[in-house]
């Protein structure tokens, strides 16, 4: 039989943290699709202040299954890894290529309807027009830069997964296990 590889238990702990971590950012999602753009002040904040355009609002919709889907993938997928089963390595492969094109598409939303945004936020009383300025140059620095990050992150992550998830050793040591398919929920 196969030595068991380190890297199957880091892959199947960076999948559970991940796959958590995405259940938390859906239920931030939720809410704010379910009307957290209206909380007072709200216009100030560009995010929330593109939860008032259609567009952004249909994605934020439609991204609710996917990201659930994806999520409860990587939890079980993780779990699956830490026991070394070869389901679990091909969940892995499938959640990083889902993680890939859904991180890529939110980054796309940001720049097309939350960065113009910026352009029309309030700002706060009092600011005089050189300080709105360097303000809004700020903003929109600071948001461009936070997406660039987001999709490399967005990439980085599963892209690595994917590696250690092909390695001819962990993938020979997953085939070992007999069955290819999840066991049953009920026991």
């Amino acid at each position: 039989m196969p030595t068991r590889p380190s890297s199957l238990g880091v892959c199947g702990i960076l999948l559970i943290i991940f796959g958590a971590l995405g259940l938390i950012g859906l239920i931030s999602s939720v809410m704010m699709v379910s009307g957290g753009w209206n909380l007072p002040g709200a216009e100030r904040n560009p995010a929330l202040a593109a939860m008032k355009l259609p567009g952004y609002l249909f994605f934020m919709k439609v991204m609710i299954v996917p990201t659930l889907l994806g999520s409860l993938l990587g939890i079980v997928a993780g779990a699956g890894l830490l026991k070394g089963h070869e389901w679990a390595r091909k969940g892995g492969l499938l959640w990083a290529v889902v993680k890939i094109i859904s991180g890529l598409a939110g980054v796309w939303a940001s720049f097309a309807f939350v960065v113009p945004m910026i352009a029309k936020m309030t700002l706060p009383p009092g600011m005089k027009p050189e300080q709105a300025e360097i303000f809004r140059a700020t903003m929109h620095a600071a948001m461009t830069g936070g997406m660039v990050m987001a999709a490399v992150f967005a990439v980085a992550l599963p892209v690595v997964l994917m590696v250690l998830l092909t390695r001819p050793r962990l993938a020979e040591y997953c085939k070992r296990t007999a069955p290819s398919i999840p066991p049953p929920l009920h026991g």
